[in-house]
């Protein structure tokens, strides 16, 4: 084959491919429908709970926790509307930090979720065992994070933290505690349970 020849046969093939490609592009205007799909969104999130102590003390967990922000953001203010004087507020505070109840900490994970700003906070839910249904607590469920007095919520593409969770418990009662991750829907896009276990000491 002459040089000549290859040159003009590189000249078709160019003009070709040309043409097709502006046809392609003509066909996705006139209707996206035809044009190739993104890949689906991947998505993978997991709670793991663990850590359990089924005999923790309000006190001992705030300061396992670094509790300021829990206590600024939640007991406090809690305290103050329902103890007005300064004496049945110390009272109060110093029942209450004694008060023995469920302690969990859970690993959750968010990989590769784009739209993380759909998701909300992580809630969890203190369960009767037999029943599975929610538990009014003896002292209202104080949810934490990684972030004092702030429950975790996936602020990246890819994160984690921890979530922990205290609730007052009744001695001797089994109880399960369900970690849950939904979206701004009400969707759950994670779900996460504890094994039972009985309130007391082991």
């Amino acid at each position: 084959m002459t040089s000549e020849r290859a040159a003009n046969i590189a000249a078709v093939a160019a003009s070709v491919a040309a043409v097709g490609t502006a046809t392609i592009g003509i066909l996705f205007a006139v209707d996206p429908a035809l044009r190739p799909k993104q890949p689906p969104q991947q998505l993978a999130a997991t709670i793991e709970p663990v850590i359990v102590d089924s005999w923790m003390s309000l006190g001992d967990f705030l300061q396992v926790d670094g509790g300021r922000g829990r206590w600024q953001a939640d007991i406090k203010p809690r305290l103050e509307r329902q103890f007005p004087d300064r004496a049945s507020f110390r009272r109060a505070l110093a029942d209450l930090l004694r008060e023995r109840g469920l302690a969990v900490y859970a690993r959750v994970h968010v990989q590769g979720y784009k739209d993380f700003a759909k998701l909300q906070a992580v809630r969890a839910q203190l369960l009767d065992e037999r029943s599975h249904r929610p538990v009014p607590s003896q002292i209202a469920l104080l949810p934490g994070g990684s972030t004092p007095g702030q429950p975790f919520r996936p602020r990246a593409v890819n994160d984690q933290g921890v979530e922990d969770f205290w609730a007052g418990c009744a001695r001797g009662r089994r109880y399960l505690v369900r970690f849950e991750l939904p979206d701004d829907t009400a969707r759950v896009v994670a779900v996460a349970q504890t094994r039972a276990v009985r309130c007391g000491p082991r």
